[in-house]
């Protein structure tokens, strides 16, 4: 059912030079289903004097909560001195029976005399069925996609900017995948010619002067995270297993029945203040950051010597030429699976 108004109104100047607009009102399609789009049509023809300042939005609609506001578009023509405004909006229901369109008001100004007049839009009563009718073959034809109508206020650049950060993340998350893979294949298979150099002792003296040697580019906490770790991987070779994860407590716990009373007191003292300084406040001097780096020196010397008098004693002739290169070997075994 095809429904026109049309409202007429004359605009009050001290020229009097205002025309009388005309305003048509109407809504297609002709039968309304609930939750199918359809359009609300303002028609405006009036002068070229007249300018059009205000038009209906999206708040002046959803005050009837039964509607719902899809999107508006706006066209403008003019000819023989006559401007024609044609305003479109696009709407749906999901009640069903008699509903209204709210009473809708633009604002006109002329161009000469600067003069506001408002005009208001009757409201406009449609009815929304719950199925299309069968007089009409066009409803015959079972639209789908219009079934439904959701609205969907997207932001295409939002969209496209979640899109590209899904794409960062996810070729981000392979990139360092990748990277901690081959850092894993590379640290558990490491070349064969260096293996047979490495010496748990050797190894000690140079990651030791190597992270004193840094002390000064390191946060502290840092410093005596690396020097425990240092200490806990020559002290893996001594104890026959992997230290690294051990707390000191459980370390000594192991290592009293292996190490002797005064070596295991040097290893309590130095990584003792060690877990001061890596789990508490406290804050070393110059002088004590010296003297536990020469403590350690003096205690894994003392009992790398010691250990390796009892080794020399249990080993028969025919071992001794190759003890040092088995015990490297089972120490990279342990820590790098060669």
């Amino acid at each position: 059912m095809l429904k026109k108004l049309i409202i007429s109104s004359l605009l009050i100047s001290s020229f009097n030079l205002a025309t009388i607009p005309q305003v048509t009102l109407n809504v297609t399609p002709n039968n309304l289903t609930i939750g199918t789009p359809f359009s609300y049509n303002i028609s405006l023809e009036m002068d070229n004097s007249l300018e059009l300042i205000k038009i209906p939005l999206k708040d002046n609609f959803t005050t009837n909560t039964s509607l719902n506001f899809i999107k508006n578009k706006t066209h403008k023509t003019s000819s023989n001195n006559k401007r024609i405004i044609e305003l479109n909006y696009e709407l749906s229901s999901f009640d069903l029976g008699e509903q209204i369109i709210p009473t809708q008001s633009i604002i006109l100004k002329h161009s000469i005399t600067n003069k506001y007049s408002k005009y208001s839009l009757p409201a406009y009563p449609i009815f929304i069925a719950s199925v299309a009718s069968l007089d009409n073959p066009e409803n015959l034809t079972v639209k789908i996609s219009e079934a439904l109508y959701f609205e969907l206020n997207l932001n295409k650049k939002i969209i496209i900017s979640i899109i590209i950060c899904l794409l960062i993340f996810i070729l981000a998350t392979i990139y360092a995948y990748k990277f901690f893979q081959k850092r894993k294949s590379n640290f558990l298979n490491p070349p064969k010619n260096e293996i047979i150099k490495k010496d748990p002792f050797e190894e000690f003296n140079i990651e030791i002067n190597k992270n004193y040697a840094s002390l000064s580019t390191l946060k502290i906490k840092d410093y005596y995270v690396k020097y425990s770790e240092i200490i806990k991987l020559y002290l893996s070779y001594i104890l026959k297993t992997n230290t690294a994860e051990l707390t000191s407590i459980e370390l000594f716990e192991i290592a009293k029945d292996i190490i002797n009373e005064q070596d295991l007191r040097r290893l309590k003292f130095i990584l003792s203040f060690s877990d001061k300084v890596k789990f508490a406040t406290y804050i070393p001097t110059e002088n004590e950051n010296k003297e536990l780096f020469e403590k350690a020196i003096d205690a894994i010397t003392k009992l790398n010597q010691t250990y390796n008098t009892q080794a020399e004693k249990k080993e028969t002739p025919e071992n001794n030429i190759n003890s040092k290169k088995d015990t490297t070997k089972w120490f990279l075994h342990l820590y790098f699976g060669y």
